[in-house]
């Protein structure tokens, strides 16, 4: 486990925020990347895989592109925020920091982040590990970087699934994003998705705003309390389809609810999810640009009591993905190569 409390708040222009913590950090102020990465450190599926003497670096290193068609932040204000990090380090006397940048997808490439780490190393002489999120790391590991599933890691008072399941689809899309727009264009235009029968919620001002059946002002408490997660299947747009895939909590409410769960995300996403013990294969997911798997299945189960029909036939794999998410079992498998994934760093 993390052995240091840090209470130091480093701060950086530019956008950098730089947080360093422990597992009893008392903050100041309550913004959602310190609460989230503070309450990390106190949940013990989290903590079960980091060393001893050891300190993890919080924060963002440049602003996340999440619709992938922009570049916010230059890789020479990466680089140079990378060595003012480094001479900020030097009095920090754990020999391996890690950077957590699993939270969420980043913009920067593989290449690059191992350039950002290694200068840091090379400054401060100490261990420098990202933490990745992205997915395709599992399969193929990049210098001085570690895929780490941290929305996995992250949830530890479970809930219980809903006793009633009343509705037939559920799909939430608290961001914009081009992908999801396409999905529910594409839905609507078929007259896949229905008012009165479906949960539907889009926050964000866009022309599908009429589909909304719930106002989507509901905390992001990553609880399964929102009335999407009593529908018999949840459509999970993730917050990335392509290439750079990245799990999180839209996957994991979908498991802990025990709802069925037909996916848009990438590739490697769905791999990791399998190699990790979840049975995902009993449907097929959308990827990249094909969006036919959601779209003939809905066509399928227009019938709500087709829908009704279909979740109960596989209700034994819904009630294995909660079972393996918590229990924790997911991580039994994961932790065995997440250290030998240090050991050769």
């Amino acid at each position: 486990m993390v052995s240091r409390t840090f209470t130091q708040i480093i701060e950086m222009p530019n956008h950098y925020n730089f947080l360093i913590q422990g597992p009893q950090t008392n903050w100041e102020t309550d913004t959602f990347e310190k609460t989230v990465l503070s309450l990390g450190h106190k949940v013990k599926t989290y903590q079960r895989f980091f060393p001893e003497h050891s300190a993890i670096l919080g924060g963002f290193l440049g602003i996340i592109d999440r619709q992938l068609d922009q570049q916010h932040v230059r890789y020479d204000d990466h680089l140079a925020a990378a060595d003012r990090l480094a001479k900020k380090l030097l009095d920090i006397p754990e020999s391996v920091i890690f950077i957590m940048g699993a939270t969420d997808p980043f913009c920067l490439e593989s290449d690059q982040i191992s350039d950002i780490t290694r200068i840091i190393a090379q400054k401060t002489n100490k261990k420098i590990i990202w933490l990745s999120g992205d997915c395709r790391e599992y399969q193929q590991s990049i210098p001085h970087s570690v895929y780490f599933p941290f929305w996995l890691a992250i949830r530890e008072n479970f809930e219980a699934p809903p006793q009633q399941r009343s509705f037939r689809f559920s799909c939430l899309n608290r961001r914009p994003a081009r992908h999801r727009d396409h999905v529910m264009n594409t839905l609507q235009k078929k007259n896949l998705i229905s008012l009165k029968l479906d949960v539907l919620s889009i926050r964000y001002q866009s022309n599908l705003t009429s589909l909304a059946t719930h106002p989507d002002d509901w905390p992001n408490d990553h609880s399964i309390a929102h009335p999407a997660y009593q529908a018999h299947l949840n459509i999970v747009t993730e917050t990335v389809p392509w290439e750079r895939g990245i799990i999180t909590e839209k996957t994991t409410k979908m498991f802990e609810s025990e709802t069925a769960g037909i996916m848009y995300n990438s590739p490697a996403s769905l791999e990791v999810l399998k190699e990790l013990g979840f049975e995902i294969d009993y449907v097929d997911h959308a990827s990249l640009n094909d969006i036919t798997p959601i779209v003939d299945l809905l066509t399928q189960l227009q019938d709500p009591q087709d829908c009704v029909s279909w979740y109960w036939q596989h209700i034994k794999h819904h009630r294995h993905n909660r079972q393996q998410f918590v229990s924790s079992a997911w991580a039994d498998r994961f932790d065995a190569w997440f250290k030998q994934q240090l050991a050769n760093i």
